[in-house]
């Protein structure tokens, strides 16, 4: 090999050796649903003077909850055994003045009812990751 081509192939290696090193998997960090995903452990709610006062406590990642959304069912006779319809749905940011959240503790405050209506709800709790399913908790009746 003629002698002035040293140089050239020892460039043409360091550059192949930096563009081989750049090759690889790269992506932005994505959640770990087991590890950042938050539920309802405990959840409870009653009326008083017209408004529904709610407390829950949740389990796992808390800290991932963006917002909270009430769902209400209205209706003029109770039907416990029928499904799940709201009449209405509520969205309550965190910054919401109806919500009070101590870590685990949320303290939910809606004023609406109405007298002489059955209400039943429930809670959705929406991660700060868009790929991670809602947290839902159980119908609760209000009586």
């Amino acid at each position: 090999m003629p002698r002035h081509c040293y140089p050239c192939a020892i460039l043409l290696l360091c550059l192949l050796t930096a563009a081989l090193s750049g090759c690889g998997k790269k992506s932005w960090p994505s959640p770990k649903a087991g590890e950042d995903r938050f539920a309802f452990q405990e959840i409870q709610g009653e009326a008083v003077e017209g408004c529904l006062n709610i407390e829950a406590r949740m389990s796992g990642k808390h800290q991932n909850l963006r917002e909270l959304v009430l769902e209400i069912e209205a209706k003029e006779e109770p039907c416990p055994g029928c499904p799940f319809s709201p009449t209405e749905t509520v969205e309550l940011p965190l910054s919401s003045a109806k919500i009070a959240r101590n870590g685990p503790i949320l303290s939910i405050t809606w004023c609406g009812l109405k007298p002489g209506m059955a209400y039943r709800w429930r809670l959705k709790g929406v991660n700060v990751y868009p790929s991670i399913q809602d947290a839902v908790s159980e119908v609760k009746r209000l009586e």
